[in-house]
């Protein structure tokens, strides 16, 4: 699965896309691959770079895109209720080579909400990892 896939199962807007790839799937767990972390245009980055926080986001695109996955079809949106345990290695993203691997496992679902884990990679570097509790829109 490519952007232009990715993207039609997202409610973002073309340029909010971040994820390029699906690399895997399955009914609890989604890995994508991202390019993204070092363009210019890549609408989290700051003067100062790129955040290795802003892989929450990366994440948070992964999960919806496995919730619409799993559901066979795109959903009406989702926010994050909360986001627990979080753990971050100082990085600027931006400056990395490789492509950043985002990684989500759905740990918990029912109709309303869904409790993911996900980690975020540069290789084999672990950036960032966290718990995700998201809401989803009716």
């Amino acid at each position: 699965m490519n952007r232009d896939d990715i993207a039609k199962r997202l409610p973002h807007g073309p340029g909010m896309v971040l994820l390029d790839r699906v690399v895997a799937w399955s009914a609890d767990r989604i890995v994508c691959g991202a390019d993204s972390h070092r363009a210019a245009a890549n609408p989290l980055r700051t003067a100062r770079g790129l955040s290795p926080l802003a892989g929450i986001e990366y994440a948070g695109q992964a999960i919806a895109l496995h919730a619409a996955l799993a559901s066979g079809g795109p959903l009406a949106g989702g926010v994050f209720a909360a986001i627990r345990d979080v753990r971050w290695q100082p990085a600027d993203l931006s400056a990395a080579g490789g492509e950043l691997i985002v990684e989500g496992e759905q740990l918990a679902r029912s109709p309303a909400a869904a409790t993911y884990r996900f980690r975020v990679r540069l290789g084999e570097r672990e950036v960032l990892s966290g718990t995700a509790l998201v809401a989803f829109r009716k």
